[in-house]
């Protein structure tokens, strides 16, 4: 209908005076743009509800993948006929690809924006999304249930692995085509109007202006303890929920291990809830507090597992606890480091999350090499770790105070 119309406009010029035919031709060409303008508009507002989906289903996945190791472990261990010891390697090749994956995105996203769903699809960066990974580890344990053999079973995980796998392919194969399908148009600038994906930086507060600059003893103490505390933070939860049910079958409670994966699934469950519910309260609660009260909440938890290790109730109420606590801190840190003047670059929250992924690595591994012979580590290292943790953090707060005060 619009190239119909620009035809009869173009029908009319001819008729049109000579002296007229220079403002006619500039009408025509911003009616085109106008139109084309807004197709545009309308393609991209598709393009970003596809994208959303898409990524949202990624994170969806990742959960799944992180959240069936825990309840599968046994399995796994009486299949290939080997121990938890050396099955905790395996923790190894799942953490390596998130740990070049932010490395190298963070360095790369910001200088190939044009490649970003390729470097999504393919690297670990989807792991800093997180909305909709604690709905796929809440309900992995549960879907993992009926496929986990009880004692003269025989198990049935090589059915649910390969299923999780499809998830996988199918979400990697979705950025590719949203990169092909990616197609940023930069209108001309008579139109006033750039249809391109760009965050505006005219309107940024002048505090997220300069702060780019940071240098000097204190901001690299608290880069460094960031560092930590994310390794620390991320290195426990991965810990604690990849090997509960393992404690819980192998302890001195003797779980069963469809009993042990709804104690998981309770942890998640947690996680998830109090995660959806943080999303609202965070316009009514400062970070700062939500921090304090999910370490607060991490101690407690640890501590009553750690204390009553013969209760079975102390242990259920320990993993809601220590999921209550776990849930938020991870993106409410991220969100206090920015709120007190620290903008998280690529480069400064590769930085970040490359500690969040070698303790996503290192933590399983530390544990797997003990909770055979010595259950009770798992319970110690997170009652001892939620300490160091408090601690941190009490330092990270000094520590950014001298940091901005020289802004």
């Amino acid at each position: 209908m619009n190239e119909k119309w620009i035809d009869i406009v173009i029908c009319r010029v001819q008729v049109c005076h000579p002296e007229d035919m220079e403002c006619v031709e500039r009408s025509i060409h911003s009616t085109h743009h106008s139109v084309k303008g807004k197709l545009m508009m309308v393609l991209s507002n598709k393009e970003r509800i596809l994208t959303t989906i898409v990524i949202n289903l990624s994170i969806f996945s990742m959960g799944l993948c992180e959240a069936v190791k825990g309840p599968t472990l046994i399995d796994l261990t009486e299949i290939l006929s080997t121990n938890i010891t050396k099955v905790s390697f395996f923790f190894f090749t799942f953490s390596i690809g998130s740990l070049l994956g932010v490395l190298i995105a963070g360095y790369t996203l910001d200088r190939f924006s044009e490649f970003r769903y390729i470097i999504l699809g393919i690297s670990g960066m989807q792991a800093v999304m997180l909305k909709i990974f604690p709905y796929g580890v809440d309900i992995t344990p549960l879907v993992a249930r009926p496929f986990i053999g009880e004692v003269g079973e025989s198990s049935q995980i090589w059915i649910l692995y390969p299923l999780i796998g499809s998830i996988e392919i199918l979400v990697t194969s979705s950025f590719f085509i949203l990169y092909l399908l990616d197609k940023r148009i930069k209108a001309p600038s008579e139109t006033g109007v750039v249809y391109e994906n760009k965050e505006e930086t005219k309107d940024l507060p002048k505090d997220c202006e300069t702060i780019n600059e940071l240098s000097g003893i204190y901001y690299y103490c608290f880069m460094a303890s960031t560092w930590i505390f994310f390794f620390l933070q991320m290195g426990i939860v991965t810990g604690y929920g990849s090997f509960i049910a393992t404690y819980a079958v192998r302890g001195p409670l003797s779980f069963s291990k469809r009993r042990a994966a709804d104690l998981t699934a309770s942890f998640w469950a947690m996680f998830t809830l109090v995660r959806f519910f943080a999303i609202f309260g965070a316009r009514f609660i400062p970070p700062l507090a939500f921090i304090l009260i999910s370490l607060s909440a991490c101690v407690a938890g640890s501590g009553l597992a750690f204390m009553y290790q013969q209760c079975s109730i102390c242990l259920n109420l320990s993993s809601y606890f220590f999921g209550f606590g776990a849930s938020t801190l991870y993106a409410t840190t991220l969100l206090w480091i920015e709120k007190e003047g620290i903008k998280i670059t690529y480069k400064r929250g590769s930085f970040i999350f490359s500690g969040s992924a070698f303790g996503a690595d290192a933590y399983p591994i530390l544990i797997g090499q003990f909770i055979e012979r010595f259950p009770q580590v798992l319970l110690e290292l997170a009652f001892t770790n939620s300490i160091i943790m408090f601690v941190f953090f009490i330092l990270m707060m000094g520590l950014i105070q001298k940091t901005t005060k020289k802004l």
